[in-house]
């Protein structure tokens, strides 16, 4: 089976903690080995990190404890300084040498947690984000959508992400952003059933990535 395309590709698993990125990612990444052997290159990164300094964003913004509470727009500001250091000096570097790019996160997940579930809203999202992502955007968005209770049942990293000790109804709001970004940004994202079994997950999945990734 051939790539679609010679080009680089950008591919981003979005979705709620516990939603099942982590577990997807390896499978796609083995299947890409799989089907393509040495003739690709892939890189997996994450967001917030996959850089020194993004990795060190991350800890300020997600796992270290603080007296005063962040206020959301510092947050989602934080968020956003380290994805334009992911995505200019990682990402975009490994998609024009025709590497293909699987990450974890993206700017969908700010719309999703800060502009839904820090009640920020949509536009201030977008407005923050303009010039972290710039011109990086994926060429394919899988959010995998499963139930706010199911996903909080299988949280494993409370002391590492603090949304993780969110309550549930901050995860239904975070779904909803989720749901609005599928039906906002159609043209690169896809709705993947989350609630199945794990290989029925990974067969959407690549299903989803046909004449993107593989014809």
């Amino acid at each position: 089976m051939a790539l679609a395309n010679e080009r680089g590709i950008y591919i981003v698993l979005e979705g709620l903690p516990g939603c099942g990125k982590s577990t997807q990612m390896g499978l796609l990444t083995n299947a890409i080995i799989q089907r393509f052997g040495d003739n690709k290159n892939i890189l997996n990164t994450y967001e917030p990190g996959g850089s020194e300094i993004a990795d060190a964003i991350r800890r300020i913004v997600q796992a270290t404890p603080f007296m005063e509470e962040m206020d959301p727009i510092c947050e989602a500001y934080l968020y956003a300084a380290s994805r334009a250091q992911t995505l200019k000096r990682v990402v975009k570097p490994a998609r024009n040498k025709g590497d293909i790019v699987l990450s974890d996160r993206n700017f969908f997940s700010s719309i999703a947690f800060q502009g839904y579930g820090r009640e920020l809203g949509y536009r201030t999202i977008i407005k923050i984000n303009s010039l972290a992502a710039g011109e990086v955007i994926p060429d394919r968005a899988l959010i995998i959508n499963v139930d706010p209770d199911v996903a909080m049942s299988r949280f494993h990293d409370k002391g590492g992400d603090k949304f993780e000790t969110m309550d549930l109804d901050f995860f239904r709001r975070v779904q909803k952003g989720y749901l609005f970004c599928f039906s906002k940004f159609s043209g690169y994202t896809m709705l993947v059933d989350g609630n199945g079994t794990i290989e029925e997950v990974h067969r959407e999945i690549c299903h989803a990535l046909v004449g993107i990734l593989w014809d």
